[in-house]
C-alpha cells in the first residue's frame, strides 16, 4: 500500500512538473529566454546580466558611454570584428580589466589597445596585429576570470594583458566571492538550461539580483574610503590568487601573459588614504616576479610624468594622452625595450 502511494505521489508530481514546464514554454522570450537580460546602467552603456559572466558585461553588438558609442565583436570584446579563424602572419592581443582598459569615454582609436596595435604594426611591417579589449566597467578579477574563460580565449590570443586592480580594491556590501554565489550566476547544467521552467526561475533571480545590485552603489573607483559596513570586493590574498589564475589561463591557452599596473590620480599626487595604500600595487609587482611574467608599470610611469602632464580624465581613467602613453609602454614591454 505504501509503495503504491509513493508511486502515485511521484506520478502526480511529475505530471504537475510537466504541466508547469509546458506552461513555461508558452511564456514570452522575455520571461523564459536563453539570452542575457539587458540592463541600461545610468542611461549610458548597454550591459547584460548573464549566467556566464557574473554581474554584468558589455552587450554585443554595440554600447554607449556618454555621447560615445563603441562596437562589441563576436568575442564580447570592444574593438573591430575579426575573422573567426586566425590566419598566417597575425598577432592577436587582448586586454583584460575594467573600464580603464575598455577605454572609458575614448574613441577606439584613442584607446591604449589601438595605440598598441598601431605601434606593433609599425615595429613589425607585414604583421597583422589584431587587438580587442576583454574588459567591462567595474569588472574585478573575479569577473575577468569568467569573461576570459567563456568568451575571450576563443579569440586565440598570442598576448593577454591583465590590468585588473582598481575595481578589486573598491567597496561593496559584500565581497565579490559572496556576491556572485547567487544561484542565478552559477553555470547550470545543459539539461537544466533546456528547461523553460528553470530558465524562467533563473531570469527572475537575475532580475532581482541586478535590481538589488543597482540599488547598492559602489564608491567611485579610486576612492579608497571605507565604511564600517563595506567589504573590499576582492581581498588582497584572493586578488593574488586571481592574478595567478589569469596568468595560468593565459599560458594554458598558449598566450604570453603581461601584467599592467594601472595608474591612479591620488598616487600621482602623493595623497595616500588614512592608513596608507592598500597592497594591491605591490601584490601585482610581486606576482609578476614570482610568475616571471612581463610587467608594464603604468603606476610608476604616471607618478614620474603625471605631475607635469594631465594624463587622467577621472581618478582612474586615462584620457587620450594617458592612453597613448600606456599603449607605448605596453609596446616597449612586449618588445623587451622598456626603460
Amino acid at each position: 500500500m505504501m509503495r503504491r502511494r509513493l508511486l502515485w505521489s511521484a506520478l502526480v508530481t511529475l505530471g504537475l512538473l510537466g504541466l508547469l514546464e509546458g506552461g513555461a514554454r508558452l511564456l514570452p522570450e522575455s520571461v523564459n529566454g536563453r539570452l542575457e537580460l539587458v540592463q541600461d546602467l545610468d542611461g549610458s552603456h548597454s550591459m547584460v546580466a548573464s549566467e556566464q559572466v557574473p554581474g554584468w558585461d558589455i552587450r554585443p553588438p554595440s554600447g554607449t558611454m556618454g555621447t560615445r558609442s563603441f562596437a562589441v565583436n563576436s568575442w564580447r570584446m570592444r574593438g573591430p570584428e575579426h575573422p573567426a579563424q586566425k590566419g598566417e602572419g597575425v598577432e592577436r592581443i587582448i586586454l583584460v580589466g575594467d573600464s580603464a582598459l575598455l577605454g572609458w569615454l575614448l574613441d577606439w582609436e584613442e584607446t591604449m589597445g589601438a595605440v598598441l596595435e598601431r605601434r606593433r604594426e609599425e615595429r613589425f611591417p607585414g604583421v597583422d596585429v589584431q587587438v580587442g579589449s576583454c574588459a567591462a566597467p567595474g569588472h574585478s578579477t573575479v569577473q575577468s576570470i569568467a569573461k576570459l574563460e567563456h568568451h575571450c580565449l576563443a579569440f586565440q590570443p598570442d598576448v593577454v594583458i591583465i590590468g585588473n586592480l582598481n575595481s578589486d580594491g573598491t567597496q561593496w556590501t559584500m565581497s565579490d566571492r559572496e556576491r556572485f554565489r547567487v544561484p542565478a550566476w552559477a553555470a547550470a547544467s545543459r539539461v537544466l538550461r533546456e528547461l523553460a521552467l528553470y530558465r524562467s526561475a533563473r531570469n527572475l533571480l537575475l532580475r532581482q539580483s541586478v535590481r538589488r545590485q543597482r540599488a547598492q552603489a559602489i564608491p567611485q573607483a579610486g576612492s579608497l574610503s571605507s565604511s564600517s559596513t563595506a567589504r573590499t570586493r576582492v581581498p588582497p590574498e584572493e586578488y593574488r590568487e586571481n592574478l595567478g589564475r589569469l596568468i595560468q589561463m593565459s599560458r594554458e591557452a598558449g598566450a604570453l601573459p603581461v601584467l599592467l599596473v594601472p595608474p591612479m590620480q591620488a598616487r600621482i599626487e602623493g595623497h595616500p588614504p588614512p592608513g596608507g595604500w592598500p597592497p594591491y600595487w605591490d601584490i601585482m609587482r610581486e606576482v609578476a616576479a614570482e610568475e616571471e611574467v612581463l610587467l608594464a608599470d603604468g603606476d610608476s610611469l604616471f607618478q614620474a610624468t603625471g605631475h607635469r602632464e594631465r594624463l587622467l580624465q577621472t581618478p582612474v581613467h586615462p584620457n587620450a594622452a594617458g592612453a597613448r602613453k600606456l599603449g607605448e609602454l605596453l609596446d616597449q614591454t612586449l618588445s623587451a625595450d622598456a626603460p
